[in-house]
């Protein structure tokens, strides 16, 4: 006795998709899908610094965008997005032992020397 029609095709396609909730390690040997950087590599203190202010700017960008005020939301979540990504870019150069940091005046290199 068959079903309705079309009820085996739904099954079929419903088969067929990905599993949600099962995404894919980013690199081969890795453990899950939060592991981002491979066992071999070791993150240098300086990056780890830097990656630490990145994340906790994308926070406070993210509280400002929730936030209920609406007096300087927009200036404030683009500041602190622009302060986070440049940290998150100073981290992946630090971490390919790239200068980022004057050695003469004891701070960041400008932009221009970038």
């Amino acid at each position: 006795m068959k079903g309705k029609p079309g009820q085996n095709d739904a099954r079929i396609i419903a088969d067929s998709r990905p599993v949600v909730g099962t995404p894919h390690p980013p690199f081969p040997g890795a453990s899950g899908p939060h592991e981002t950087i491979p066992p071999s590599m070791k993150v240098r203190k300086e990056a780890g610094v830097l990656k630490a202010k990145a994340v906790s700017s994308l926070r406070r960008a993210t509280v400002a965008f929730n936030s209920y005020e609406d007096d300087g939301r927009v200036t404030s979540v683009l500041l602190h997005l622009q302060h986070g990504f440049e940290m998150l870019l100073k981290a992946a150069l630090v971490q390919r032992k790239v200068e980022v940091f004057d050695r003469k005046l004891g701070g960041p290199s400008g932009s221009r020397s970038a």
